[in-house]
């Protein structure tokens, strides 16, 4: 049986980029978040400690891959997630990629923003996964 969080939030969450601010400190220059995908983190961590999922997800998934599933119910104004198990990482070899799933999409989304379409707030659904795992059907 393949082991399975799921959780749902009573809100979806705000993008990280949108509102962000250019800080500097000196020569030094970096983005900060907005102050609402801040709180909203904040917030969804705080629900999954309340629900007790903190440990269980050590458990279930210690330094194991996993595949995580997100829905977006724009009417509800609610998001699950589901994190799904997928296995040991080698014990032997490369154990983690060298790029954030979630880095690669908001690099391909901008990139193709007003070529491909007007606007990346276009796009519905989006798959993206490492090509050494297999898509379950």
């Amino acid at each position: 049986m393949t082991k399975t969080i799921r959780l749902r939030f009573p809100f979806v969450p705000k993008s990280a980029k949108n509102r962000s601010e250019i800080r500097m400190h000196g020569a030094r220059r970096w983005i900060s978040k907005s102050k609402d995908a801040e709180r909203d983190q904040r917030q969804m961590a705080t629900i999954f400690r309340e629900a007790n999922l903190c440990s269980i997800s050590q458990t279930f998934f210690g330094d194991h891959y996993v595949g995580v599933r997100i829905v977006v119910f724009e009417e509800e104004q609610e998001a699950e997630v589901e994190i799904v198990d997928l296995g040991p990482q080698p014990s032997k070899g490369r154990k983690n990629t060298k790029r954030d799933v979630h880095g690669v999409v908001e690099s391909i989304m901008d990139g193709l923003e007003d070529h491909a379409f007007n606007n990346d707030r276009q796009v519905r659904w989006c798959t993206v996964r490492y090509s050494d795992w297999e898509i379950e059907s």
